[in-house]
């Protein structure tokens, strides 16, 4: 069983570093992008569409961080690290907003970051079966 082997199938730690990783990218991204904007290269109106890009696309390095050195259980890891990536979101943006909302943009937002760092995990545990494929085949 793997989870005997390597102590369990969530690495929580690693999980929590790529999400504060992620979370980071992210942020550095969104002031780009409000320069930008401040600049007028990108228009009021596509800023909806980009938040959601950069969040599919940060979510998704956050989950390929995460599974690309564990052994198993990458889509698990990918989806751990996604939701502790959100809840790292959605604290910082209640602190900064001094307010929680549940509306429809949250929802769309958890499932936005569910969907692109599960696909990063099984991306990033794939890597890593392949990088042993051609290891072993090397040595033959």
């Amino acid at each position: 069983r793997p989870q005997e082997i390597y102590g369990g199938p969530i690495n929580t730690r690693r999980a929590v570093i790529s999400a504060v990783v992620a979370f980071i990218l992210s942020f550095i991204i969104y002031l780009l992008c409000s320069l930008l904007v401040l600049i007028s290269i990108i228009p009021d109106s596509a800023m909806r569409a980009v938040t959601i890009t950069v969040t599919l696309l940060t979510s998704y390095f956050a989950g390929f961080l995460t599974s690309k050195n564990v052994p198993v259980y990458g889509l698990l890891n990918g989806v751990v690290t996604g939701l502790i990536y959100f809840l790292i979101t959605y604290i910082v943006s209640a602190i900064f907003l001094l307010k929680l909302s549940f509306n429809s943009e949250l929802l769309v937002t958890l499932v936005t970051i569910i969907i692109g760092s599960a696909i990063g995990g099984i991306v990033g545990i794939n890597k890593r079966a392949s990088r042993y494929k051609r290891r072993r085949y090397r040595r033959r």
